[in-house]
């Protein structure tokens, strides 16, 4: 007799599936935390000035004028290009002979001014100036010439009328005065310098040199309506100028004007002509940014609310002393008491006259709104529920938001400059939440 068999069917747990489902889930579950959480970006506070100052394409204008020819002839030089002549000191001679003047044995001295003025060439080079270069030549071949060793038979001496430096270009702008410059004026491309210094003769008439003879001297600038704005605004009448040719500077005097309807800035100097006095066009940079401090992200700063509790509350109590304020605490019997609660007082407000009042901002959290405070040694009581805020940002040093409170100095579109060495602010080298408003006081971050 054949046995009736059973057949058994089941569920048979595969411990495999089982870890492979675990791990499934883990990693949904992780990626679903990640898009979801408020990403936070941390900024390391570092110590420096606001974003760099901003540059403009200057014309440079002076006290000078052309001398010209007149008569025909060769000119020969005695003055170096750039370097100054005395009043009645020979400048050059136009003479029908063209080699009148004869080179002479290099002195000392002569070496001396040689390498001067290879020096100032070498500090103001620029591979997109090749004219100055030739600039160079010309200055070097007059350094070795003599007005005293001229062997003329024929031929007109100029001497300089005054004090001044010599120069042996000219571009048209010489007369120009700063109410005169014009937006075109600053069109480089069709700007044309004409180098006075050559071998071929010249006709009467004809320019044969420049000569600056004042020391003041003067930029344009053109400002656009922000730039304009931003400086008349802060009230300078004086103004620090960087030139991008050598990295020197200048302070100058300022002075607005429009023209056209453009804005112009003409900042007059009394020194350092000499080291521009072959240029007519120079990039130079405003020194606004001074102010110096921590630099933050302006993105970092929030506000947070505190409570404002006059300054003649504090007192002092606890064991350790710590400064605080006496509140007053009713029972559900009626029965009053005093105690004393410790508080941090992060800033004290500064009265603009004696009938104002000093506050100290203390942290919403160490009081409700409604309690009462009793001034030491008076009856007299103040209501909890005056608020102020201040500006802060979070700091993440302890792995958390804390709020940390800041001075700021100055600012621009992206940046703040806060006071270093603030009470509860940050330090250098500290770091801050990048996007303040994204979290939270006491956040877990990382």
């Amino acid at each position: 007799m054949a046995r009736n068999q059973k057949t058994h069917s089941g569920f048979h747990l595969n411990i495999g599936v089982v870890i492979f489902g675990a791990l499934v889930l883990y990693l949904f579950i992780t990626l679903f935390l990640y898009l979801t959480r408020v990403h936070t970006e941390t900024y390391q506070v570092t110590s420096g000035t606001l974003s760099k100052n901003e540059t403009y394409a200057a014309i440079a204008l002076r006290n000078e004028h052309i001398v010209k020819a007149n008569t025909n002839g060769y000119v020969n030089y005695f003055i170096a290009d750039g370097m100054k002549a005395a009043r009645n000191e020979a400048v050059c001679i136009v003479s029908p002979e063209q080699d009148l003047v004869k080179k002479h044995a290099i002195t000392s001295d002569d070496l001396a001014q040689i390498r001067q003025l290879a020096d100032r060439y070498a500090r103001a080079y620029d591979r997109n100036q090749f004219r100055s270069v030739y600039d160079l030549k010309f200055s070097l071949d007059t350094s070795v010439y003599g007005a005293s060793e001229f062997a003329a038979t024929d031929g007109t001496l100029y001497y300089a009328n005054s004090d001044g430096i010599v120069s042996y270009s000219s571009d048209g702008y010489e007369n120009k005065t700063a109410d005169e410059i014009r937006a075109d004026d600053f069109y480089t491309k069709s700007y044309h310098k004409n180098q006075l210094k050559s071998d071929a003769s010249v006709s009467s008439g004809s320019p044969v040199y420049r000569i600056i003879d004042s020391e003041n001297w003067s930029i344009v600038i053109a400002l656009s309506d922000h730039q304009h704005k931003r400086l008349t605004e802060s009230g300078r009448s004086q103004i620090r100028v960087r030139f991008a040719k050598d990295g020197l500077s200048e302070v100058g005097t300022l002075r607005f004007f429009d023209a056209d309807h453009v804005h112009y800035a003409e900042i007059s100097f009394t020194d350092g002509m000499v080291r521009y006095c072959n240029d007519r066009f120079l990039n130079v940079e405003l020194v606004t940014n001074t102010v110096t401090g921590l630099k933050i992200p302006k993105s970092a700063v929030i506000e947070k609310k505190f409570y404002a509790v006059p300054v003649s509350f504090v007192t002092e109590g606890g064991e350790s002393g710590d400064s605080g304020f006496l509140k007053e605490t009713t029972d559900e019997n009626g029965v009053v008491s005093t105690s004393f609660v410790e508080a941090t007082l992060y800033e004290e407000t500064k009265p603009a006259n004696q009938a104002d009042i000093a506050y100290y901002f203390v942290d919403t959290e160490t009081f409700s709104r409604g309690d009462i405070l009793i001034k030491p040694d008076s009856d007299e009581r103040y209501q909890i529920g005056t608020t102020a805020k201040l500006k802060g940002v979070y700091s993440t040093n302890k792995g958390y938001a804390v709020f940390r409170k800041i001075h700021i100095l100055d600012e621009d579109d992206e940046s703040c400059i806060i006071e270093e060495g603030t009470s509860f602010g940050v330090t250098q080298y500290d770091y801050i939440v990048r996007n303040g408003d994204k979290v939270k006081e006491s956040d877990i971050l990382h």
